[in-house]
């Protein structure tokens, strides 16, 4: 029986009412409006107490026909109306009262199985305890029979519409569930049929996964290095597997804040990326979306992607150390260079905020690649022109994607350490580099520790080119912690050093 049924509640001696509404619920019933339920529908041989209960709990709404005969029936009162009524309280059972004839409905109370008693005259009903039906004239009895009837079709309506949505949330939980126990299934059975290999690749995700991220900090370490125009270091290898670690929180945080960014250029770059991505994801599923239409969309993809990513790699790699890195090949290059730069020369926290918005920045860019390869990648169908060119630009968006991944560790540097760094002097020791003592004191030479986390002492050396004796000097750690001792001054920028 649906979950959505009518009940119809009423005393033998009020046939005639029954019979008065059934006119007005039959017609319904056939268009498959309603679905109502009276002990009329119960077979000869049937017992017909079972069928009542069934009944019952299959109701979502109940009428009841009331009069002094209803509420007389012993039947009624102690059995069918209680569970309707305790349902109407807890389970949001809509009770209906229609009052057919001046009765003691205020003064007699149902009994509910916890305890409680109720009048019925307390539900909102058709009529009312001093103006029941049969006291209407014939017209305004009709008027009231098809107000029942109407409400009845749209209390049904509202119950079916409840009982869709909560069948499609059951249904998708449980392909989700069916889904999840599919894939356990299969993992066991994998596990219980080849453990052996099982083991190899657990073990082999052991290796990778760490030796990834030793190498994610490898080339955070070089790029460091690079910025400050140092020699390759040496570093123990958990500083690297820590600074991998933080490579890809790094990423993960700025890709976010960039949203957020006070300088508009990056934050608008990135909310059009998103945007673009978001298009990329939703285009497939159009079944409009022609051929002709796809390779519009990836050829617009790759031309923006492609001159967003030349721009952000001129941001990430300029620096003002390197001669001629503040200047672009071109208008645009030369303007973002040149501010990149800015960002790196002058110890602000909003251009350290900026640095970090250009790493979120390349982040999307290359989300945005990959998305547009994966787009262009479900629809290139073989032997049409179309196919044929979406899968040369699959291919080139993937190529922009190896290209976008060189500035990461850059930008990662960038953000992370920038040109701030200890200025220190040399130790007036017989065994300390005198000459570089003095060029230091004389401030003709100024010189910071890189070294970071090396296992070696580094220094970069700034000042005047005839008076300083190198750019850069590798000393060895002893040699560093004898002679090398850093000022109470906080970080300076390396390119303001001595001038």
């Amino acid at each position: 029986m649906p979950r959505s049924t009518i009940f119809i509640s009423y005393s033998h001696r009020d046939e005639d009412a029954r019979d008065q509404l059934l006119r007005f619920l039959r017609p319904l019933g056939r268009d498959g409006l309603i679905d109502w339920w009276a002990d009329t529908r119960i077979s000869e041989g049937h017992l017909w107490q079972p069928e009542i209960e069934r009944a019952l709990a299959a109701a979502t709404v109940a009428v009841l026909l009331i009069s002094q005969d209803y509420l007389d029936s012993n039947f009624i009162v102690h059995t069918e109306v209680p569970p309707l009524v305790d349902r109407a309280l807890s389970d949001g059972l809509i009770l209906l009262p229609v009052f057919l004839s001046p009765c003691m409905v205020d003064q007699i109370s149902i009994p509910l199985p916890n305890g409680r008693q109720i009048r019925l005259n307390e539900f909102q009903g058709f009529g009312s305890p001093r103006r029941t039906l049969r006291e209407m004239e014939l017209g305004r009895q009709e008027r009231e029979w098809t107000r029942v009837a109407e409400r009845l079709v749209e209390l049904t309506a509202q119950a079916e519409s409840r009982e869709g949505e909560a069948s499609a949330t059951i249904d998708y939980r449980s392909r989700t569930i069916v889904r999840e126990g599919r894939t356990l299934s299969r993992i066991a059975g994998f596990l219980h049929r080849s453990p052996v290999t099982a083991l190899a690749l657990f073990g082999a995700a052991a290796v990778v996964i760490p030796s990834g991220l030793a190498a994610l900090g490898f080339l955070a370490m070089r790029a460091r290095e690079s910025l400050v125009q140092a020699e390759a270091l040496r570093y123990p290898v958990s500083e690297l597997f820590a600074t991998g670690a933080d490579v890809l929180r790094s990423l993960l945080v700025h890709s976010v804040f960039v949203f957020f960014s006070d300088f508009p250029t990056l934050r608008n770059s990135a909310i059009g990326l998103l945007l673009l991505v978001v298009l990329l994801v939703l285009l497939p599923r159009l079944r409009r979306y022609s051929g002709a239409a796809r390779v519009t969309v990836l050829v617009s993809s790759a031309a923006l992607l492609t001159l967003g990513g030349i721009v952000c790699t001129i941001g990430a790699l300029a620096n003002p150390l390197k001669p001629n890195s503040c200047q672009g090949t071109f208008g645009l290059g030369n303007r973002v260079a040149f501010e990149a730069c800015s960002w790196l020369e002058n110890p602000k926290q909003a251009n350290d905020l900026h640095r970090e918005s250009l790493e979120g920045l390349v982040v999307w860019l290359l989300v945005a690649c990959l998305t547009a390869a994966w787009s262009g990648r479900r629809d290139s169908s073989d032997g049409h022109p179309s196919g044929r060119a979406v899968r040369g630009l699959v291919g080139f968006h993937l190529l922009l994607a190896i290209f976008l991944v060189q500035p990461l560790p850059q930008a990662y540097a960038s953000a992370r350490w920038g040109l701030q760094y200890p200025r220190v002097r040399i130790l007036d020791k017989p065994e300390c580099d005198q000459s570089l003592a003095r060029a230091i004191t004389n401030k003709d030479c100024c010189a910071f520790d890189v070294s970071d986390v090396s296992t070696e002492k580094y220094l970069v050396l700034r000042g005047f080119p005839d008076r300083c004796p190198e750019a850069g000097r590798r000393v060895s750690r002893d040699w560093g912690l004898a002679c090398v001792s850093k000022l109470e001054r906080p970080p300076e920028v390396i390119v303001h050093a001595c001038r």
